[in-house]
C-alpha cells in the first residue's frame, strides 16, 4: 500500500509539472490505494493508533492526487467526485476548494451561455433554475475557499480575485446587496 500511495503522489507531481505520461497508472495507483485504505487492508506492523493516523492523513491526500489526475485527463465528472471527497475528508484543506470553484465556475458559466442561447419559454425557465442554482454551489465554495484560505500567504492573490468574483456573484444573487456575504464566509472558518 506504501508504494502504491508513493506511486500516486509522483505522479501527481509530474502531471503538475506537464508530463502526463503517467496519468492513467497514477489514477490506478491512487484509486487502488483509496480501496485498501477504506476496506481497512491495514499493513503489517502498524498498531490502531498508528492506522487511524495514516488513514486520516492519507486518504483525502489521495483523493485530492486522483481529483487532479482526473482533472488533468479531462474527467471533469470523476474530477469532482474525488475532490468533493477529499474535502469532505479534510474540510479545512484549502486547496480542494480552489479546485472545486474553478470546476463549479466553469460548469456554471458554461450552463449560462447556453440558457442565454435559448428561446423563451418553459424549457428556458426550467434552464434558469439549474443555472441558479450551480451559481449557488459556486458561491459557496467561494466563500468556503476564501475563509479557509485566510492568512494563507501562498493563496493570498487567489482568494482576493475570488472574493471580487465571490462579491459579484453574491450581489447578483441579493438584489445588489452583500448584505449576510460575510456571515456566510465566517462560517466556514475554522479555530486555527
Amino acid at each position: 500500500m506504501y508504494v502504491l500511495v508513493q506511486l500516486a503522489a509522483l505522479g501527481t507531481d509530474q502531471a503538475k509539472q506537464k508530463n502526463l505520461k503517467f496519468i492513467p497508472q497514477s489514477v490506478q495507483y491512487g484509486t487502488h490505494a483509496i480501496e485498501l485504505i477504506e476496506a481497512d487492508k491495514r499493513p503489517q506492523g502498524i498498531d490502531d493508533a498508528g492506522w487511524v493516523k495514516y488513514k486520516s492523513e492519507q486518504l483525502p491526500s489521495l483523493y485530492q492526487s486522483v481529483g487532479i489526475l482526473e482533472l488533468v485527463k479531462g474527467n471533469n465528472a470523476a474530477a469532482k467526485a474525488r475532490l468533493a471527497k477529499a474535502s469532505e475528508l479534510a474540510p479545512a484543506d484549502p486547496f480542494n476548494y480552489l479546485l472545486l470553484s474553478g470546476m463549479l465556475n466553469d460548469e456554471y458559466q458554461n450552463e449560462a451561455q447556453q440558457y442565454r442561447a435559448m428561446p423563451m419559454g418553459p424549457p428556458k425557465d426550467e434552464a434558469l433554475k439549474k443555472v441558479l442554482g450551480l451559481l449557488d454551489q459556486v458561491v459557496d465554495s467561494y466563500a468556503r475557499l476564501i475563509a479557509l484560505a485566510e492568512g494563507n500567504e501562498r493563496l493570498a492573490p487567489v482568494r482576493q480575485q475570488y472574493l471580487q468574483d465571490l462579491e459579484s456573484y453574491y450581489k447578483y444573487r441579493h438584489n445588489g446587496s452583500t448584505e449576510g456575504m460575510k456571515q456566510l464566509i465566517d462560517k466556514y472558518k475554522v479555530a486555527r
